[in-house]
């Protein structure tokens, strides 16, 4: 009789064991499913990003970049797949084929997430975007000199190879130029002529034109 009531009760420890198993279980599969949504808020800044028509070129964009706030799930947090991303921040401009001075709002569907999360905000909520149509002309290469040659020495004259230069950049600045300078070229204690490669000043107002090298193969002093 002691020995069956010794069985019963190992029989009752091995049910409340495998209760508790199987508590502990359900607990652990309630938690996982819960911590999805718990979000954990976080900032990040984003770079602004403007999609243009062919034909035409941005001028600029103020501001540069915004802040956003993002709700991201607690276990992305957790296992860090979220930690070292960053969104971006679009602007359409691609219907827009006149130039002009355009100000933009911001907001959700302009935040593209390289991970699972809500955006709250983005600040500034507004951008302004100058655009123009892009061109090209063909301007002159003017030398721009630094320094001064030796005593009883002058620059007599330079041959530039080529002469010319064809500029793609944004047509309102291109009407402006009527020729593109040089990088400064050090002459200061010259007493003869010397070959040199000088790349084009750059324009900062056009980022579309970019600095190029010009071969002044014959400075005469």
């Amino acid at each position: 009789m002691r020995f069956l009531k010794k069985i019963v009760h190992w029989v009752r420890t091995r049910d409340n064991l495998w209760l508790k198993v199987v508590s502990l279980g359900f607990a652990l599969a309630v938690w996982f499913w819960a911590s999805g949504w718990v979000y954990n808020r976080t900032t990040r800044t984003a770079p602004l990003t403007v999609n243009l028509a062919p034909q035409m070129t941005l001028k600029s964009v103020r501001p540069p970049s915004v802040e956003v706030a993002l709700e991201t799930p607690g276990q992305l947090m957790n296992l860090g797949a979220a930690s070292d991303e960053s969104p971006q921040v679009v602007c359409d401009l691609t219907e827009t084929r006149e130039p002009g001075t355009f100000p933009v709002s911001l907001g959700e569907r302009n935040v593209r997430l390289p991970f699972r999360a809500s955006v709250v905000s983005v600040s500034p909520d507004r951008a302004v975007v100058e655009i123009d149509r892009l061109s090209d002309k063909v301007l002159p290469v003017k030398p721009v000199y630094r320094g001064e040659p030796h005593p009883g020495y002058r620059i007599a004259g330079q041959t530039i190879t080529p002469p010319e230069v064809l500029i793609p950049g944004p047509d309102s600045v291109l009407r402006s130029l009527n020729a593109i300078e040089t990088e400064p070229i050090n002459v200061a204690g010259r007493r003869e002529s010397f070959p040199e490669d000088v790349a084009l000043k750059a324009v900062s107002t056009a980022p579309a034109i970019q600095p190029r090298t010009f071969d002044f193969s014959s400075i005469a002093l």
